[in-house]
């Protein structure tokens, strides 16, 4: 049944069809994604920065995504469960905004080894959204996620580098990262 659900959200984002909704292609993605499918995963963490709660038909189904996401976190060995927690945590789907709890599951999903935790990391810290701001634990994150390739981060170490923001103005090092992001 969460296939179809997940056809049903591609549908949903066809460009070329009738029905291009985020909304309702959040929807059908946070239905199959209690149903535990992993391509909804994806789906849901890619629709979450460009969608807010109240467009959804049916909270409740993000309400039960969140709830299944958070009871599978036990599973988790690579950190996309506790990432994806954290993101449903940061934007307040299925349940209230919690800053302290996205900021808690993306710490544990950078442990695990999630570059895209490691990378929302750096901008908790360096906001100091949820947290106190901690521009040296910050950075750290940045050069983690850079090192591993992340693309906004290699970006923002590249910017550093060029500027000096927190660390040596360096172009050799500013190459090396740019290699990294292609």
């Amino acid at each position: 049944m969460s296939e179809a659900w997940v056809g049903l959200a591609h549908y949903h984002l066809d460009p070329n069809g009738r029905h291009q909704s985020v909304s309702d292609a959040l929807d059908c993605a946070c239905r199959a994604l209690a149903q535990g499918s992993p391509e909804a995963q994806k789906l849901v963490q890619s629709l979450l920065p460009v969608a807010r709660n109240n467009q959804l038909k049916d909270p409740a189904s993000a309400k039960a995504a969140r709830t299944a996401v958070e009871a599978a976190l036990g599973t988790d060995k690579t950190g996309k469960l506790h990432y994806l927690a954290g993101l449903l945590a940061f934007h307040g789907f299925g349940g209230p905004k919690d800053l302290k709890l996205a900021k808690q599951r993306h710490e544990r999903a950078a442990a695990l080894g999630d570059v895209d935790a490691m990378f929302e990391l750096y901008v908790l810290l360096s906001t100091g959204t949820g947290c106190k701001p901690d521009e040296k634990a910050a950075l750290q994150w940045c050069i983690q996620a850079a090192e591993q390739g992340q693309v906004r981060a290699c970006y923002n170490m590249g910017a550093f580098h060029a500027t000096g923001k927190g660390v040596d103005k360096d172009a050799a090092t500013r190459e090396r990262i740019k290699k990294a992001q292609d």
